[in-house]
Protein backbone atom coordinates (compact mmCIF):
# COMPACT_ATOMS: atom_id res chain seq x y z
CA UNK A 1 0.00 0.00 0.00
CA UNK A 2 2.87 2.39 0.74
CA UNK A 3 4.25 2.02 -2.79
CA UNK A 4 0.92 2.23 -4.61
CA UNK A 5 -0.02 5.68 -3.25
CA UNK A 6 3.04 7.49 -4.67
CA UNK A 7 2.58 5.60 -7.95
CA UNK A 8 -1.02 6.77 -8.22
CA UNK A 9 0.11 10.33 -7.54
CA UNK A 10 2.86 10.10 -10.15
CA UNK A 11 0.42 8.71 -12.73
CA UNK A 12 -2.13 11.47 -12.02
CA UNK A 13 0.55 14.18 -12.21
CA UNK A 14 1.71 12.93 -15.62
CA UNK A 15 -1.86 12.52 -16.86
CA UNK A 16 -2.77 16.07 -15.79
CA UNK A 17 0.30 17.66 -17.39
CA UNK A 18 -0.41 15.75 -20.61
CA UNK A 19 -4.04 16.93 -20.52
CA UNK A 20 -2.99 20.57 -19.94
CA UNK A 21 -1.50 20.86 -23.44
CA UNK A 22 -4.50 19.33 -25.18
CA UNK A 23 -7.53 21.27 -26.51
CA UNK A 24 -10.52 21.55 -24.19
CA UNK A 25 -12.65 19.06 -26.16
CA UNK A 26 -9.92 16.43 -25.83
CA UNK A 27 -9.64 17.18 -22.10
CA UNK A 28 -13.39 16.76 -21.80
CA UNK A 29 -13.22 13.40 -23.59
CA UNK A 30 -10.33 12.37 -21.32
CA UNK A 31 -12.41 13.12 -18.25
CA UNK A 32 -15.32 11.19 -19.81
CA UNK A 33 -13.08 8.12 -20.20
CA UNK A 34 -11.57 8.61 -16.73
CA UNK A 35 -15.07 8.78 -15.18
CA UNK A 36 -16.11 5.52 -16.85
CA UNK A 37 -12.91 3.80 -15.70
CA UNK A 38 -13.58 4.94 -12.12
CA UNK A 39 -17.12 3.56 -12.28
CA UNK A 40 -15.77 0.21 -13.52
CA UNK A 41 -12.84 -0.18 -11.10
CA UNK A 42 -14.91 0.79 -8.08
CA UNK A 43 -18.35 -0.75 -8.71
CA UNK A 44 -19.41 -0.70 -5.04
CA UNK A 45 -18.74 3.05 -4.77
CA UNK A 46 -20.58 3.62 -8.04
CA UNK A 47 -23.57 1.65 -6.72
CA UNK A 48 -23.64 3.87 -3.63
CA UNK A 49 -23.69 6.91 -5.93
CA UNK A 50 -26.64 5.45 -7.87
CA UNK A 51 -28.47 4.71 -4.59
CA UNK A 52 -27.90 8.28 -3.40
CA UNK A 53 -29.25 9.64 -6.70
CA UNK A 54 -32.28 7.33 -6.39
CA UNK A 55 -32.95 8.69 -2.88
CA UNK A 56 -32.70 12.26 -4.15
CA UNK A 57 -34.86 11.64 -7.25
CA UNK A 58 -37.22 8.72 -6.46
CA UNK A 59 -39.63 9.75 -9.23
CA UNK A 60 -37.05 9.10 -11.98
CA UNK A 61 -36.54 5.70 -13.63
CA UNK A 62 -33.48 3.59 -12.74
CA UNK A 63 -31.70 4.29 -16.05
CA UNK A 64 -31.96 8.02 -15.32
CA UNK A 65 -30.39 7.44 -11.89
CA UNK A 66 -27.45 5.71 -13.60
CA UNK A 67 -27.16 8.54 -16.13
CA UNK A 68 -27.05 11.19 -13.37
CA UNK A 69 -24.48 9.15 -11.40
CA UNK A 70 -22.25 8.88 -14.49
CA UNK A 71 -22.63 12.63 -15.13
CA UNK A 72 -21.59 13.36 -11.54
CA UNK A 73 -18.54 11.11 -11.99
CA UNK A 74 -17.64 12.99 -15.16
CA UNK A 75 -18.01 16.36 -13.42
CA UNK A 76 -15.80 15.10 -10.60
CA UNK A 77 -13.09 13.78 -12.94
CA UNK A 78 -13.13 16.97 -15.03
CA UNK A 79 -12.72 19.17 -11.94
CA UNK A 80 -10.11 16.83 -10.48
CA UNK A 81 -7.99 16.74 -13.64
CA UNK A 82 -8.29 20.53 -13.96
CA UNK A 83 -7.05 20.91 -10.38
CA UNK A 84 -4.09 18.65 -11.07
CA UNK A 85 -3.34 20.70 -14.21
CA UNK A 86 -2.78 23.93 -12.23
CA UNK A 87 1.02 23.50 -11.90
CA UNK A 88 1.22 22.89 -15.66
CA UNK A 89 -0.97 25.81 -16.82
CA UNK A 90 0.01 29.48 -16.92
CA UNK A 91 -2.04 32.14 -15.13
CA UNK A 92 -3.60 33.66 -18.26
CA UNK A 93 -4.79 30.29 -19.59
CA UNK A 94 -6.30 29.50 -16.22
CA UNK A 95 -8.08 32.87 -16.09
CA UNK A 96 -9.36 32.51 -19.67
CA UNK A 97 -11.38 29.43 -18.66
CA UNK A 98 -13.44 31.35 -16.06
CA UNK A 99 -15.89 34.20 -16.24
CA UNK A 100 -16.78 36.41 -13.28
CA UNK A 101 -20.00 38.41 -13.27
CA UNK A 102 -19.54 42.01 -12.02
CA UNK A 103 -15.76 41.51 -11.84
CA UNK A 104 -15.19 45.28 -11.65
CA UNK A 105 -16.35 45.14 -8.01
CA UNK A 106 -13.22 43.12 -7.22
CA UNK A 107 -11.03 45.92 -8.56
CA UNK A 108 -12.50 48.67 -6.39
CA UNK A 109 -10.16 50.26 -3.88
CA UNK A 110 -12.70 49.72 -1.12
CA UNK A 111 -12.54 45.95 -1.52
CA UNK A 112 -8.78 45.91 -2.03
CA UNK A 113 -8.11 47.72 1.24
CA UNK A 114 -10.31 45.68 3.60
CA UNK A 115 -10.46 42.05 4.68
CA UNK A 116 -12.87 40.05 2.56
CA UNK A 117 -14.62 36.74 3.07
CA UNK A 118 -15.80 35.00 -0.08
CA UNK A 119 -17.84 31.86 0.35
CA UNK A 120 -18.01 29.60 -2.65
CA UNK A 121 -19.78 26.35 -3.17
CA UNK A 122 -18.89 23.32 -5.20
CA UNK A 123 -20.14 24.75 -8.48
CA UNK A 124 -18.21 24.16 -11.68
CA UNK A 125 -14.53 24.10 -10.95
CA UNK A 126 -14.52 25.81 -7.57
CA UNK A 127 -10.79 25.03 -7.25
CA UNK A 128 -9.91 27.16 -10.28
CA UNK A 129 -12.37 29.82 -9.15
CA UNK A 130 -10.58 30.29 -5.82
CA UNK A 131 -7.14 30.37 -7.47
CA UNK A 132 -8.13 32.81 -10.24
CA UNK A 133 -10.00 35.07 -7.79
CA UNK A 134 -6.91 35.31 -5.57
CA UNK A 135 -4.67 35.97 -8.59
CA UNK A 136 -6.99 38.65 -9.93
CA UNK A 137 -7.17 40.45 -6.60
CA UNK A 138 -3.42 39.98 -5.95
CA UNK A 139 -3.96 39.20 -2.30
CA UNK A 140 -3.57 36.16 -0.11
CA UNK A 141 -6.50 33.79 -0.13
CA UNK A 142 -7.19 30.76 2.04
CA UNK A 143 -8.93 27.60 0.90
CA UNK A 144 -10.35 25.22 3.46
CA UNK A 145 -9.99 21.59 2.46
CA UNK A 146 -10.47 18.12 3.87
CA UNK A 147 -7.32 16.04 4.12
CA UNK A 148 -7.30 12.96 1.87
CA UNK A 149 -6.39 9.50 3.18
CA UNK A 150 -3.72 9.01 0.50
CA UNK A 151 -0.94 11.17 2.03
CA UNK A 152 1.06 11.39 -1.20
CA UNK A 153 -1.98 12.45 -3.20
CA UNK A 154 -3.02 14.88 -0.45
CA UNK A 155 0.39 16.59 -0.57
CA UNK A 156 0.20 16.83 -4.37
CA UNK A 157 -3.35 18.24 -4.31
CA UNK A 158 -2.30 20.81 -1.69
CA UNK A 159 0.62 21.85 -3.93
CA UNK A 160 -1.84 22.26 -6.83
CA UNK A 161 -4.16 24.39 -4.70
CA UNK A 162 -1.32 26.50 -3.32
CA UNK A 163 -0.13 29.34 -5.53
CA UNK A 164 1.53 32.67 -4.84
CA UNK A 165 -1.83 33.96 -3.59
CA UNK A 166 -3.50 30.89 -2.07
CA UNK A 167 -2.85 28.84 1.04
CA UNK A 168 -4.64 25.61 2.00
CA UNK A 169 -5.95 25.16 5.54
CA UNK A 170 -7.08 21.79 6.86
CA UNK A 171 -10.78 21.96 7.67
CA UNK A 172 -10.15 20.69 11.21
CA UNK A 173 -7.80 23.63 11.90
CA UNK A 174 -9.71 26.36 10.01
CA UNK A 175 -11.18 28.08 13.07
CA UNK A 176 -7.74 28.44 14.70
CA UNK A 177 -5.93 29.44 11.50
CA UNK A 178 -8.35 32.13 10.40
Amino acid sequence: MQLIEPLITLFLRGYACMMSVLPFRVQWFGSYVFSRVLAIISPSRFQVTIQNVARAFPELPARQHRHIALASYQNFTQCFVELLMVPCVNESKLASRLRFENAEILDSTDIQSHPLIVVGGHYGNWEWGAIVLAQRMRRLSYSIAKEQRNKSLNAFIDRCRTTAFTKVIDMNAAAREL
